[in-house]
């Protein structure tokens, strides 16, 4: 086979481009920091990262769960703890009204007191989080549900009744795992009000009725409060271990996302520096061998 001086040229540029697209797609590369950017660059790797990226996606949402499940559960701890304080301190007034040599006056004084403790007690069950009543079950939009969630009726003493309902608000906090955020308010909180109106009614109606009775049902609801904030501090420790889970999880997928996408640049720029002295050598040569001839100068 006859090689010609256009066959030769054609050789050397066809050479020369080849130089010229790896270095490009180098400086592409050190420029934009990522191996691969396109599917035609590396199919399996492209497919690997949309893996990798979904999984990111999905742990970012039960990040955001956990973020609004812990406050949330803050939010109730707090209530918890406010209907506590108060219901510790109607025990102290209860006793106190149950000493027999106490004037009638003063057993109105604590009654007064007492009926302040139900409101303070009644604005706890209508606590709010984000504009959302945590302990109406679904019921949380003031708006569109009943405008108080307990409400007296009947007696005397009058008994409350929840306008709430018993729904639950599960949140998903990871794969195939969920957690109930809320706690219904009617049976955690409908046995404290029932029995601080009670003592309220003996203090001023029923004085010798003030003390056994009444303070077992106030020991009742205030172990019934207790036991609801014990469950409510679990939930938290599970949010908080659960996010720590989440927090290693996503830095273990960037990790790997990284692995897969990204350029090791000291590795890239001396893949250029080569690719580089590698293309001069190509002009050098390229020149020696498209010499000029006879026909170069009778154009």
């Amino acid at each position: 086979m006859r090689i010609t001086q256009g066959m030769m040229s054609a050789h050397v540029l066809q050479s020369l481009q080849g130089n010229m697209r790896r270095l490009d797609r180098l400086n592409e590369q050190l420029s934009s920091g990522k191996e691969i950017r396109l599917p035609s660059d590396d199919p399996a790797r492209i497919a690997r990262s949309y893996d990798l990226r979904r999984s990111l996606g999905e742990t970012g949402r039960y990040d955001a769960n956990l973020r609004d499940a812990k406050s949330w559960l803050n939010a109730t701890d707090a209530a918890l703890n406010e209907a506590t304080t108060v219901l510790q301190r109607a025990r102290e007034l209860t006793v106190r009204g149950a000493d027999g040599s106490l004037p009638q006056e003063a057993r109105d004084a604590i009654a007064g007191e007492i009926k302040q403790l139900k409101e303070a007690l009644l604005q706890v069950t209508e606590t709010e989080h984000e504009g959302r009543r945590i302990f109406g079950g679904y019921k949380v939009d003031r708006q569109v549900g009943p405008p108080d969630l307990f409400t007296p009726g009947g007696g005397p003493p009058p008994t409350y009744t929840y306008a709430g309902d018993s729904g639950t608000m599960d949140y998903p906090i990871g794969p195939s795992a969920t957690l109930q955020i809320n706690v219904v308010g009617g049976p955690v909180f409908k046995p404290a009000l029932d029995a601080l109106e009670q003592v309220e009614f003996d203090l001023v109606n029923n004085p010798a009725q003030v003390g056994g009775a009444d303070l077992a049902a106030l020991d009742t609801a205030l172990d019934t409060i207790i036991a609801a904030r014990s469950v409510t501090g679990a939930r938290t420790n599970r949010v908080e271990m659960a996010d720590m889970r989440m927090k290693e999880f996503d830095i273990n997928l960037k990790e790997l996302l990284s692995k897969n996408e990204d350029v090791e640049i000291e590795e890239k720029v001396m893949e250029l520096s080569m690719q580089e002295y590698a293309y001069r050598v190509a002009l050098q040569v390229g020149a020696r061998v498209l010499q000029p001839n006879l026909a170069d100068y009778l154009r």
